[in-house]
């Protein structure tokens, strides 16, 4: 095999090959596994529990097992990946509070317009292709009922040359979790109003660390006359 630098282009192929291989590394942990009930705990200040809520992308369905144990009443998930609905569908189906998960096989999808009062979308939009960018945007807008909300998290101001890997067999470069786009507060809130959001809440935080610990290490850095990082990004937006 020669070796040659290159930029890996992604398709679809490439990125399913890609999470295929990586999911079914045995210590891999997914985000919404880890910090789930954070995120409901910051987006319950602005949510109804009680409504309809729908996790967009909802993979092995951690944040749904969360959303039904904080008391959800109507929860939903959706995912392109036959495997993942599944899945989600066997382990919820005895729960009266879990109302299916869809499999998405083509945008629009089979999701009713206007139904969901919430919906989550955690840890994709940086993964999007352009080819998938707005018109997911777009499928989030239309499956949110007016006055309803998504709540989103994604890396922040994430440099994604610095997390490239090299293969070493062909030279490709890619970014180690296939993060294809970064976003800061001004440029997802500006994202999202074009798709009818308006911002609610958008904040970077550090989501992995218990809060007093960030809180000193913020603390520590701006005495040293570093500024902080906040390594996660939420935005919650309201449909106008």
């Amino acid at each position: 095999m020669d070796f040659k630098l290159h930029e890996v282009e992604w398709t679809d192929d490439k990125v399913a090959r890609f999470w295929d291989s990586f999911s079914a590394l045995p210590h891999l942990q997914y985000f919404a596994q880890q910090v789930g009930r954070k995120v409901i705990d910051i987006s319950k200040k602005y949510i109804d529990l009680g409504d309809k809520i729908l996790d967009y992308g909802s993979g092995k369905g951690f944040l749904i097992d969360y959303l039904l144990q904080y008391g959800g009443k109507h929860v939903s998930g959706c995912d392109f990946s036959e495997d993942s609905v599944k899945l989600v569908n066997a382990q919820f189906a005895d729960n009266k509070n879990f109302e299916g998960c869809t499999r998405i096989l083509a945008l629009p999808s089979e999701l009713p317009a206007d139904t969901f009062q919430s919906v989550y979308f955690m840890e994709t939009i940086e993964h999007l292709l352009d080819q998938y960018y707005e018109p997911t945007l777009r499928e989030i807008g239309r499956v949110v009922k007016k006055g309803g909300y998504v709540i989103i998290t994604t890396r922040n101001e994430e440099d994604l040359n610095s997390l490239k890997v090299i293969c070493p067999d062909c030279g490709a470069m890619f970014h180690r979790v296939q993060h294809v786009r970064s976003f800061s507060k001004a440029s997802l809130s500006g994202a999202m109003k074009e798709f009818g959001f308006t911002e609610v809440f958008c904040e970077g935080l550090d989501l992995g660390r218990n809060e007093t610990i960030a809180a000193i290490s913020a603390l520590y850095k701006k005495l040293r006359g570093k500024k902080p990082y906040a390594p996660n990004l939420i935005y919650i937006g309201k449909k106008q």
